[in-house]
């Protein structure tokens, strides 16, 4: 429900002509007819003709669409269009995803992160964190529950005011944390979040269905801090993961713990006992820099007008 539009030219010497074009639409607004209005306003001010290549990252394909000149990066499982462009997912999952609910897919373009906004703690400490927006698909229900029922001291952050529309739910996991005596800080700044992931034992999010996790930005972020991960299976974080093995019904691999039954707070709890059993050996699993070979050499071929997927 964020969008960012970030238009540059790169011969330009003078940054200052970036233009940034910010909207934090309702939860009642649709989220495309905002994208057109936005991309008109944008228009107005910025030729999109004279640029070499698009990359739109948009639900809708608002600038993109039709365009030679332009590929088109999938968010979502649900905003799929024909828009006469190459479209990419970002994950191995959602292309299967894609391709069996909706049609064709280009191709596989990762999102990464820059590693140096991150840093790890050599300290971990007894606590179990859950960031991420207080909203019934990201689980904070689930988490507080299995907290419960694991005895374990847990911090619940993320966002809970504008971006988490179920006010209702909000108070309803709040109050049961306070009650439970589990930490409740709700949204809190950027520094304050990377300094959470690097002090805690492991970071909890645990996708539930029908919404489903395509990637899953945040675990690259606490991977970066060197802590590692409880999740479901209900997203495209399980690829990023090597070396799996079962345990009890969980999966266990590279820094992480998975769950089979995403609404299973007993499951979660018994994932949450066994975080010290795993390895404190893994690192972040994309690298930005092959990420951004990868952006650019898609680039390189709209520029040349050659063809070619990414991998």
């Amino acid at each position: 429900a964020h969008y960012l539009f970030n238009l540059m030219n790169v011969d330009d010497e003078d940054v200052d002509k970036i233009k940034y074009y910010e909207f934090a639409p309702s939860a009642t607004t649709d989220a495309i007819a905002l994208e057109t209005a936005a991309a008109r306003s944008l228009q107005s001010v910025v030729k999109i003709d004279d640029f070499d290549a698009i990359i739109d990252e948009s639900w809708g394909k608002v600038v993109g669409a039709g365009r030679r000149n332009a590929i088109g990066v999938l968010h979502s499982p649900r905003h799929y269009g024909q828009w006469g462009i190459k479209l990419y997912a970002v994950s191995k999952y959602h292309r299967d995803y894609v391709e069996s609910n909706y049609g064709k897919v280009d191709g596989v373009l990762y999102n990464a992160i820059l590693e140096e906004l991150y840093h790890k703690s050599s300290d971990k400490e007894d606590f179990l964190l859950f960031l991420s927006r207080i909203t019934p698909e990201k689980g904070a229900s689930v988490f507080v529950k299995a907290c419960v029922e694991a005895r374990v001291k847990c911090v619940v952050a993320g966002e809970d005011g504008l971006f988490a529309p179920d006010q209702q739910y909000v108070r309803s996991v709040r109050d049961y944390a306070v009650r439970h005596d589990i930490a409740w800080l709700g949204q809190v700044p950027f520094d304050v979040k990377v300094d959470l992931m690097g002090r805690a034992k492991a970071v909890v999010v645990m996708p539930q269905p029908p919404y489903v996790e395509v990637f899953g930005m945040w675990g690259l972020e606490v991977m970066q801090c060197g802590t590692p991960i409880i999740t479901n299976l209900n997203g495209g974080m399980y690829e990023l993961v090597g070396s799996q093995s079962t345990h009890e019904g969980l999966i266990m691999g590279r820094g992480a713990i998975f769950t089979v039954n995403p609404s299973s707070s007993h499951d979660l709890a018994r994932a949450m006992q066994l975080v010290d059993s795993l390895s404190k050996r893994f690192s972040n699993p994309i690298d930005s820099r092959v990420v951004t070979a990868q952006y650019l050499r898609e680039v390189e071929k709209l520029i040349n007008g050659s063809e070619g997927d990414a991998q």
